[in-house]
């Protein structure tokens, strides 16, 4: 039976508050996760036909130990596209693909490709394709890690020449039924989830089985605290103000306050 901890009580009271402001203090650090890898941890998304659209997703490092996500990839249906600018400062796309395909998308940081990409232990990686929208409509709650946003190519399809000058293509869209797919830079599978009813494929290949359902817009799928881990999404993640009533998206804190 899932059951509230004590800051999630407080955290429950800060959102009935009259004032639009979330209160939140910071919480003791979670106690050791027998998750011994990064996990997805949260994904936010909006469709594309909601006027102030926007996406996230956040990973989770619930290990012992500082993890480099410079060349990791993310697996999940999108589509080749360029958002760019030409030499004139006229915007322009470029469509690739017409239908959705499947991509192992790398994670990169674009400032410095060659660095490090570092999520300290008990720290979080966010990636957000609009931070103004993020930082409007969505509450931080007391974490750290790197957050990397549009402007980056966090997600690097391919690249294309226009003008003489080569751009970077991407689109960073989930779809309403996908697998998200998680790998280090050897291509291991670190995590999967499911959802939208995704159907298990069979045999299932894939760390990974059960699909949680569809995500109503304005909520969240959210990970149980401490990386709770079954390999089973429909188990280890909860639907934001439905599952868990009174509740929204809140990057860095929410999914770190409720337990399974």
């Amino acid at each position: 039976m899932k059951h509230l901890t004590s800051v999630a009580v407080l955290l429950l009271a800060a959102i009935s508050l009259p004032s639009c402001e979330l209160q939140t203090n910071t919480p003791d650090p979670p106690p050791p996760s027998a998750t011994n890898h990064i996990v997805i941890n949260e994904i936010f998304s909006l469709p594309l036909t909601n006027q102030n659209t926007f996406r996230w997703i956040e990973f989770y490092n619930p290990t012992g130990q500082t993890v480099d996500m410079n060349g990791w990839s993310l697996g999940f249906t999108t589509r080749k596209t360029s958002i760019i600018t030409d030499t004139a400062g006229n915007f322009r796309n470029f469509e690739i693909d017409s239908v959705d395909k499947y991509y192992n998308v790398p994670i990169r940081d674009p400032i410095r490709p060659g660095g490090s990409l570092n999520v300290r232990p008990n720290e979080f990686l966010i990636i957000v394709n609009n931070e103004d929208r993020l930082e409007n409509y969505t509450d931080y709650g007391p974490g750290e890690g790197p957050k990397l946003v549009p402007g980056d190519f966090i997600f690097v399809l391919d690249t294309v020449t226009v003008d003489s000058i080569r751009f970077e293509q991407y689109e960073f869209v989930f779809r309403p039924q996908d697998q998200l797919i998680l790998r280090d830079t050897l291509g291991n599978v670190v995590d999967i989830f499911r959802y939208g009813g995704w159907p298990v494929p069979t045999p299932d290949t894939l760390a990974g089985g059960r699909s949680i359902g569809p995500l109503p817009e304005y909520q969240s799928y959210a990970r149980f605290a401490d990386a709770f881990d079954t390999n089973d999404a429909i188990n280890d993640f909860y639907v934001t103000g439905v599952q868990i009533p009174l509740t929204r998206p809140i990057p860095r804190w929410l999914s770190q306050a409720y337990k399974q």
